[in-house]
């Protein structure tokens, strides 16, 4: 699949929250573009590592589709604690009603969410 890169600011992650009703929790740390990596936790529990220099996007969780292909043949992932995970089809995750995350990876292992 295609690789795209899409970056979001401040106010677009503000206009994210406004659009799912939740306000961040004390322990959100806000999207700065200074730093290469960063931690998005809301109050739904789900968090996603926002790292600028990963090459891939990452989801562990396949009720975040709202497409979800299949790869012709499993491929794998390794993990930081050097486990592998297999990649088992890839799609995009809408978080919000204006933004859809395309050409993200299904690893049911991947311990996080992982944004680039």
């Amino acid at each position: 699949p295609e690789t795209m890169t899409m970056s979001i600011n401040k106010s677009e992650y503000e206009d994210f929250l406004a659009h799912r009703s939740i306000q961040p929790s004390a322990s959100t740390v806000m999207i700065d573009s200074a730093m290469s990596i960063d931690t998005v936790s809301h109050d739904t529990g789900i968090t996603w590592i926002i790292d600028s220099g990963a090459s891939r996007r990452f989801c562990s969780r396949p009720s975040m589709f709202i497409v979800l292909h299949s790869l012709p043949q499993t491929r794998h992932v390794r993990l930081a604690d050097g486990r592998w995970s297999p990649i088992m089809g890839y799609g995009d995750i809408k978080i919000s009603q204006s933004m859809t995350i395309p050409n993200v990876l299904y690893a049911p292992k991947f311990p996080t969410n992982l944004l680039l």
